[in-house]
């Protein structure tokens, strides 16, 4: 997060790069394999000697199968499903649902017959052509099972495309932090006139901020002076793609807008800073 509020980009991890932990790499941080959760030490390991054993040049490798067949399928589900999750793949230019609803496709096939694949029909065919491929080399009941696969290619059961919401969400439970984007990326911001980062260094502000943000953390507390003792009020850390910023919501404030001020609701709010401008506060907000 100092990272990005300071304008230095790090990027997902790219499996191109195979680095374990995080690395310097042509002036670019990048994420390593290793820092994605459920991708451990023994996969990054097992990963490695597939490519040895395979001869596999990863920097090269222009076709999805190639990975889908000879490293992902051979390493644990979890740790292939977070590497696709987390982006590592998104070189090929295919969307992350997408190389999951493959990668379910192939984990119902035989052993067996995944050998018959590899050994007799050309991976760099469409998924659904190699299926079709294997069909003449199966017993009835398989063929049966293999067709249900193939038509559920030809026609998925549900939308693979990505989207904000999902990619935001997916990354900062495998990497701890969003990097391909932030949830707010999919809402609707046309209205705001400020973001978290120049909220924090810009000294020139609107009068009245309009900024969109999603609720990272919450402190409610009780006022103990002022007009409003033993009032509720909070104080609230926000973040959109920029970064992240602290904002205050007064007893009144938290009375009118408190059904909207939880953790992980993304949320328009309408702020004002105080005198010296140590301080900004909620005026008004509403949901996104």
């Amino acid at each position: 997060n100092n990272a990005i509020e300071s304008n230095i980009k790090i990027y997902r991890p790219d499996f191109r790069k195979n680095n374990a932990d995080f690395e310097l790499i042509d002036d670019t941080i990048y994420f390593g394999l290793t820092n994605i959760k459920g991708v451990g030490k023994s996969v990054y390991e097992k990963i490695q000697k597939i490519i040895t054993e395979n001869q596999i040049d990863i920097s090269t490798i222009d076709h999805i199968n190639i990975i889908l067949f000879i490293i992902l399928d051979k390493i644990n589900s979890t740790g292939a499903k977070n590497l696709i999750s987390v982006g590592a793949f998104d070189y090929m230019k295919i969307s992350r649902k997408k190389l999951l609803f493959y990668l379910d496709i192939i984990s119902n096939l035989s052993s067996r017959e995944k050998n018959i694949i590899l050994e007799n029909i050309d991976i760099e065919n469409n998924l659904d052509e190699i299926l079709e491929k294997l069909l003449p080399h199966l017993n009835k009941n398989r063929k049966t099972k293999i067709s249900s696969l193939i038509s559920a290619l030809k026609n998925p059961a549900y939308n693979l495309e990505d989207d904000y919401e999902w990619i935001s969400t997916t990354e900062k439970r495998l990497l701890g932090v969003p990097i391909t984007c932030s949830v707010i990326d999919g809402r609707n911001t046309e209205s705001a006139n400020c973001d978290c980062q120049r909220l924090n260094k810009d000294k020139l502000l609107p009068k009245h901020i309009i900024l969109a943000a999603e609720i990272h953390a919450i402190n409610i507390v009780k006022t103990k002076k002022g007009k409003n003792p033993g009032k509720e009020m909070a104080f609230i850390k926000i973040n959109d793609g920029t970064g992240s910023s602290d904002i205050i919501a007064f007893p009144a404030e938290f009375e009118d807008f408190k059904h909207l001020l939880y953790e992980e609701n993304t949320v328009m709010f309408s702020l004002e800073q105080s005198k010296n401008k140590d301080s900004t506060f909620i005026k008004k907000c509403w949901q996104i």
